[in-house]
């Protein structure tokens, strides 16, 4: 912690934690923004409980999908474009979620694409924390990064279903999704990149890139702690897709109640 506090030595460093920290929040609002506002449209809609869970399925399967190109477009495009791009795309399909979507087929276009968005945050935010702090903080630097992830859910738990009871479940979409475009457009203007963050170089030639790729599959550590985070994720979209429904229909809760 000490150590931490000591290697702030520049303005430069608060403002891009800050606009890290904030785009993993708005980030994790935008994907976090379904599970609250469920009992509202799967009513409307007529959802089943099955379509309702797939919703989220898809979701991390776009997360999935863009995890890889999302750190090739890192390195290629710098961390300050990729911190914007993610908030802008994933905003952007949550504003649509809210505009028009009004059939299965269509939510789970788009919250396969909200996904993709929700997969791109990750290797930019990471880089930057690596840049910033090198090695001897970037441990606790991660972490405080990563409270974004909580932070974003809860914002959205605490915040939509009220506006969706007193204004309606498309205008919470609505109004979230132009709020993460604007607090995206806000982190790209914070953020300062150095000349770190688009290399002048490639990392490596193509062999040495996929000796490097090939030996991280092969890492038996790597391996076990993806099972492990796979499985943990798991009991968390069980948990926040469900866990509403369960407290509303089964325990008679109130709604804004059951998202808190």
């Amino acid at each position: 912690m000490v150590d931490f506090v000591k290697s702030w030595n520049s303005e430069e460093k608060g403002r891009n934690l800050s606009a890290l920290l904030l785009t993993q929040i708005c980030v994790s609002f935008g994907g976090l923004s379904i599970p609250p506002l469920i009992p509202f449209f799967q009513s409307k809609l007529e959802f089943t409980y099955t379509q309702v869970g797939s919703l989220m399925t898809f979701l991390y399967f776009g997360a999935m999908v863009m995890s890889l190109p999302a750190g090739w477009l890192t390195d290629k495009l710098g961390i300050k474009r990729m911190i914007f791009l993610s908030q802008v795309f994933i905003g952007f399909f949550v504003f649509l979620f809210g505009l028009i979507m009004n059939h299965y087929l269509l939510a789970i276009l788009f919250t396969f694409l909200m996904g993709l968005g929700y997969g791109m945050v990750n290797p930019p935010t990471t880089k930057g924390i690596m840049f910033l702090f090198g090695r001897s903080n970037i441990g606790f630097a991660m972490s405080i990064k990563q409270t974004g992830v909580p932070i974003g859910g809860a914002i959205a738990a605490g915040l939509l279903p009220p506006v969706a009871i007193f204004l309606s479940w498309r205008v919470s979409f609505i109004l979230a999704g132009i709020s993460i475009i604007l607090i995206g457009l806000f982190c790209y203007i914070l953020y300062y990149q150095g000349q770190e963050s688009i290399p002048s170089s490639p990392i490596c030639d193509e062999e040495t890139c996929q000796t490097k790729l090939k030996n991280n599959y092969q890492n038996k550590n790597l391996i076990f702690l993806s099972i492990a985070g796979a499985f943990c994720s798991f009991v968390q979209i069980a948990l926040v897709t469900y866990i509403i429904l369960y407290l509303k229909d089964f325990k008679k809760f109130d709604l804004i109640l059951a998202a808190f």
